[in-house]
This record gives C-alpha cells, sequence and structure tokens, in this order.
C-alpha cells in the first residue's frame, strides 16, 4: 500500500507540474509529457508486478487504486469507476485489467484446466447414461423386428440370433478398432479378431433371407411414398399461393367499399373473390386427400416398413457400443492430460507470472504508442481531465455503426477461425489500432476526434492485416479501380490512404455527406458499404449459413405476432431464396408489406419493400416507398441511395 500511494504521489506531482507549465512552450509540455507518460507505465508495471508473489492466488488481485490507474489512468479514487466497468462487462468491452487477469489464468493454465475439468464432467454423464440409452436401442431394434414379422417363430430366431450378438458386441468392436487402426500385437490376437467377425456376421448373415421379402416390399411402398410427398409438397406450394390470392382480393374488395366504388367494378371484384376462395378449398381439399393416401399407405404396408427401419436399428446399436469405448478412451486421455497439466500449473512462478504480465503491459504501451502516433498526438495515458473519457455505451454504439456501414468486415477466413476481433478500451489518446496477435481492437479511451472515427480507424486496419495475410486483393482492387490510386507507389502510403477515406466512408458519407472523389465512393458502395437495392438485413442474420437461417424463420414462425416478425420473417425468405421471384413476390414482399402496414414509416420496412418492389418490376409502388422513405427519414447515404434508386423507377 505503501508502494502504491507512493506511485501515486509522483504521478500527480508530475501532472502537477506540467499543468503549470506555459501553454505555448511545446517543446517543455513535450518533454514533461513524456517524462509523464514514461513514469507511468513504470508505475504501473512495478505495482502490477507485486501483486504476484508465491504461491500464486487462482486471480490477479489488485488495489481498487492501481485498477483505476490500469484501467483509465486515473489518478483520482472513483470517478464513476465502477458503474463504466459494470457497463463495459455487460456490452464486452475489455480493459487492462481485464487483459491482465486473462493472462494470469492463461498463464496458470487455470482455463485450460477448468475445459478439462468440464469435459471429464461431460464424458462422465454420457458413461452414467450409457447403458439406459444402449438398452432403449436394443428395445428399439426387438420392437421393429416384432412390428415386421409379429409374433412368429421367425420372429423369435431373429431376436435370439441377435441376442447373441449383443453378448459378444463389445468384444467384436474392440478387436474392430485394433484391425483398423493395425494395432495387432501377436497372431493369436489376430485370430481372435477373425474368430469373433466369423461369430458376428454369421449370424448377421441368418437373419438377412427372413427379411429379405419385406424389405423388397418396403422398397416398392417407400417409392410410392416419395411420389406422395412430392405430391404433398407442391400442394403446399399451392394452398400458400391460394392463401396469397384470396388475401390480395379481400383486400381489394374491403378497399373498393372503403372508397365507395359501386356496379360493375364492385362485382367484378368479388367475382375474382370467390374463383380465388373456390381454388383454395378446391386445394385444400387435393391436399387432405393426398395425406389421406399417404397415411392409408402407410398403415397398410406398416410390417414392410418396419422391416425398412431394421438395418439402421441394428447399425446404431453397433455403434453405441463404438461410443462406449470411445467415452473410455477420451476419459483416459483427459485425465492423463490433467495430470499434466496440474504439474505445469504447479510449476509456475511468480518470476514467470511477473513476466507474462510485464510483456502485457508492454504490448498494450506499444499499441497505444502506435495509436497516437497515427493521430499525431502525444500518448497520454494519465487521465488529466482535458478530454473526457468515452462511456461503453458510446464504443458500442460506434462499434455498431461501423459493423452497419462495412457488411463485409467479418466476412474472412481469419474470422471464421478465430472470430470476429475483441474491443480493448485503454488508458490513452489517439486513433484506434487492430491487435492481430490477440485478434482485437484497441481503442484508447480519450480518442482524439471520436469514437465512430477511431473504430473506423481500426476496422480499417483490421481489413488490411488480414487482406495483407490473405491474396492482398482487397488493396490490389483500391489501387487498380481508382485511377488516381495508380499513381501511388508505396503500399505503406496507399494503406493510410484507404483508413483516411474508410473513415471518411464510415463518419461522414455513412450521414450523408458526400466528401469522397467521385471514383472512391463507387468503390466504397460496391467493396464496404451494404447492398443499395436489397432489403436491410438485420446484422444478427449476416454471416448466417442456409441451414442457420432456416432454423431463425422457424424460431420467428412461432414467435409472438408483431411488425418486426412479419418483416424479420421477410428478409429471411429472401436470404433463403435470393434468385426466386416467386419466393419474394409470395412469402418475402408479403410479410414485409404487413409489418409496413402496422408501422408506416419504420425506415427498414420502408426501404426494404421498396426494394424488393424494384427488383420484381413494381415499379409504381417502389417509386412511392422510396420517395416516402427519403422524406421521412433523416439524411444519409440511405436517403441518397433512395433518391438515386427514384430515377430507375420511371
Amino acid at each position: 500500500m505503501d508502494s502504491t500511494h507512493t506511485w501515486m504521489h509522483h504521478l500527480s506531482a508530475l501532472a502537477g507540474q506540467m499543468a503549470t507549465l506555459d501553454q505555448g512552450d511545446a517543446a517543455a509540455l513535450a518533454k514533461a509529457q513524456a517524462e509523464l507518460d514514461t513514469a507511468f507505465w513504470t508505475a504501473l508495471q512495478s505495482l502490477v508486478a507485486q501483486a504476484a508473489v508465491d504461491p500464486l492466488g487462482a486471480r490477479l488481485e489488485l488495489a481498487p487504486q492501481v485498477r483505476d490507474l490500469a484501467d483509465f489512468g486515473a489518478l483520482v479514487d472513483g470517478l464513476g469507476s465502477q458503474p463504466w466497468r459494470k457497463q463495459a462487462f455487460e456490452l464486452g468491452i475489455e480493459v487492462v485489467c481485464d487483459s491482465l487477469q486473462r493472462v494470469w489464468q492463461d498463464t496458470l493454465r487455470a482455463e485450460l484446466v477448468q475445459r478439462l475439468e468440464q469435459q471429464l464432467d461431460a464424458i462422465g454423464r454420457d458413461l452414467k447414461e450409457w447403458p439406459e440409452m444402449h438398452l432403449a436401442l436394443i428395445r428399439h431394434r426387438d420392437q421393429l423386428v416384432l412390428d415386421a414379422l409379429g409374433d412368429s417363430p421367425q420372429a423369435q430366431h431373429v431376436l435370439h440370433l441377435y441376442s447373441e450378438v449383443d453378448e459378444r458386441l463389445e468384444q467384436f468392436k474392440r478387436m474392430e478398432r485394433l484391425h483398423l487402426n493395425g494395432g495387432f500385437r501377436s497372431n493369436e490376437e489376430r485370430k481372435a479378431w477373425l474368430a469373433i467377425k466369423g461369430y458376428v456376421d454369421e449370424r448377421l448373415a441368418q437373419v438377412q433371407p427372413l427379411l429379405e421379402p419385406l424389405a423388397q416390399r418396403e422398397r416398392e411402398v417407400r417409392a410410392s411414398l416419395n411420389e406422395l410427398e412430392v405430391e404433398i409438397s407442391g400442394r403446399h406450394a399451392d394452398l400458400r399461393a391460394g392463401q396469397q390470392d384470396s388475401r390480395r382480393a379481400q383486400e381489394a374488395v374491403q378497399a373498393a367499399y372503403a372508397s365507395g366504388q359501386q356496379g360493375e367494378a364492385v362485382n367484378e371484384l368479388q367475382r375474382e373473390l370467390a374463383r380465388a376462395m373456390f381454388y383454395l378449398e378446391r386445394t385444400q381439399a387435393r391436399l387432405a386427400e393426398a395425406n389421406t393416401r399417404a397415411e392409408a399407405l402407410r398403415a397398410g404396408f406398416f410390417a414392410a416398413l418396419a422391416s425398412g427401419q431394421l438395418p439402421s436399428a441394428v447399425e446404431a446399436v453397433f455403434d453405441s457400443v463404438g461410443r462406449l469405448q470411445e467415452l473410455h478412451d477420451s476419459r483416459r486421455s483427459l485425465e492423463q492430460t490433467m495430470r499434466e497439466e496440474r504439474t505445469a500449473m504447479a510449476a509456475v512462478r511468480a518470476v514467470d507470472m511477473r513476466a507474462a504480465l510485464h510483456d502485457e503491459l508492454a504490448a498494450t504501451r506499444g499499441l497505444l504508442r502506435l495509436a497516437a502516433r497515427y493521430a499525431g498526438v502525444h500518448e497520454s495515458p494519465v487521465e488529466t481531465g482535458i478530454v473526457e473519457r468515452l462511456s461503453p455505451a458510446q464504443i458500442q454504439a460506434a462499434l455498431q455503426h461501423v459493423q452497419d456501414w462495412d457488411a463485409r468486415l467479418y466476412l474472412n477466413a481469419h474470422a471464421r477461425q478465430q472470430g470476429r476481433p475483441g474491443l480493448l478500451a485503454a488508458p490513452g489518446v489517439g486513433s484506434g489500432v487492430y491487435d492481430r496477435e490477440r485478434n482485437r481492437f484497441v481503442l484508447p479511451l480519450r480518442c482524439s476526434g471520436n469514437a465512430e472515427a477511431a473504430l473506423a480507424a481500426a476496422a480499417a486496419r483490421y481489413r488490411m492485416e488480414i487482406d495483407a495475410a490473405g491474396d492482398g486483393e482487397l488493396l490490389r482492387a483500391y489501387r487498380h479501380d481508382i485511377p488516381e490510386n495508380n499513381r501511388i507507389r508505396s503500399n505503406i502510403k496507399l494503406r493510410e490512404k484507404f483508413v483516411s477515406e474508410y473513415v471518411d466512408w464510415i463518419t461522414r458519407e455513412a450521414h450523408g455527406q458526400p466528401v469522397l472523389a467521385r471514383q472512391s465512393r463507387q468503390w466504397f458502395e460496391a467493396r464496404i458499404a451494404p447492398p443499395g437495392d436489397e432489403p436491410w438485413v438485420p446484422r444478427e442474420f449476416l454471416d448466417l449459413a442456409p441451414r442457420q437461417l432456416a432454423g431463425r424463420l422457424n424460431e420467428l414462425e412461432r414467435a409472438a405476432p408483431g411488425p418486426e416478425r412479419e418483416y424479420r420473417c421477410g428478409v429471411l425468405y429472401w436470404l433463403l431464396y435470393p434468385q426466386d421471384a416467386r419466393a419474394a413476390r409470395e412469402w418475402a414482399l408479403p410479410r414485409i408489406e404487413r409489418a409496413l402496414e402496422l408501422v408506416p414509416l419504420q425506415p427498414a420496412y420502408l426501404y426494404s419493400a421498396a426494394a424488393i418492389h424494384r427488383r420484381l418490376g413494381s415499379f409504381q409502388r417502389a417509386l412511392a416507398l422510396f420517395q416516402r422513405f427519403a422524406e421521412t427519414s433523416p439524411p444519409s447515404w440511405w436517403t441518397r441511395k433512395a433518391v438515386e434508386l427514384c430515377a430507375t423507377c420511371r
């Protein structure tokens, strides 16, 4: 505690001396700032190192004053540090003490040991549940035999053969693994394998002729059922189309009555509604009839269909025993790894921990120096009150804004393998940077500009790092697609120009302030921006595979009704069937239009509906929606794009 007080007093004295200097004396200010910066990092290294003493605890324990110094560069107690940290934790934002805690855990191998313990617990649960699960598979297989052959002598014979196989199955699977891995140690083991294999194969061969007649019939019935399922699927599609037609006809009739129309026009609409209802009822009847035929086929050939399921049921019993042996092997391997890791964990000493913490702080300082250099300012980790600290909400909003306006930011192999970058907020001044070694954005808490610009710079440098580690296609396109960039020979200068224009794109162009040259703007619209002629896609749907999109759609269809559900369902249909005009017209567009009816001026609903109408050739409706969007939404790139697309709809 005395050491903490001494260091804090020393830093406060240096900060006080700097405050008394003539603000016009740049040389004296720079010297004083450099002295304060060096003292800050020396103090932090010393205070953090003092926390690493033998025997090492499970966690890094720092005094509140030291934590405030590390996380915020604060020389004064409090300053809202606890609420700030709580909100940052909830938003997934890391601070310096979090980073040091992770290093502590990694050095102790604590997280690895914890994961091993969790894996062992999971294997233990699986082993405990295995007997009951295996017995359930055997019962299912035996029931299929009785369903296929009834309570006949043939059925009893098959059950007896299967029970004989069950008794020797564990030995069979163990020897089979040795055979597949070439692990026989002697001829006796090889002979034992051949003997047990012959025993099992002989009994399975006796079962085959008893089930073959039913298996042949099952294949014929299955083919008929497949044809019926295709027909039923088509009927369902017709039913959805009929429901859409009848709903449109009903809406047209209601609109006619509401507007006071009379005479032949209304009669024609009523006839159209009657025709739509007739076709809908006929489709429902045909669907019901096809389902009835399918159920009758399944009921009439129940035994044959049961025999068709037997091979997979028998295989499931075999696989279950194989799974048991895999679980035992995995447990032995994990237990050995656990012993080794605990031995290594016990060997870690305070000197090792101090070295790891020192390296982390040195790396953080290096990144913050780089951030300050990019912005052309001094490092300045100590809070002086001149520049206000960013809030977690500001940081989170800025990050979401960057992700919204760079729709392809994480569409790369590195993000798929290592995950999206984390975010470290650290004491300092300057621009944002990307830490490739730890896959994280590093953001000075007192940005020289604003959070959007700082995080945009970090994202741009992330893009350049990932591009350089790959095929370099992005930088190559940036050079060759924009004639002005062809004259820039240095890759370093070209990268810095990319960062500068990327920041302008995120912070100004996105807000409707055209500052980029025309060719640069077109390049960013083609390479970085979200697609301007497609529906708006919620960020949680980005990067999802079709199977995941279908899962989200099923979840939403079961959710409570409302405009947001309708909009999201419509977007998911669009993403699942992007080239299918019928799916867009009958599934995606009606859901988004329904959301628009409930909330007429919601920007996402307006723009998305307009974009789909334009794709489908409904230009008048698209024009009206784009105009309404441009008139009612705040100025942004989207409103400029809407005006541009209006011209293509006339």
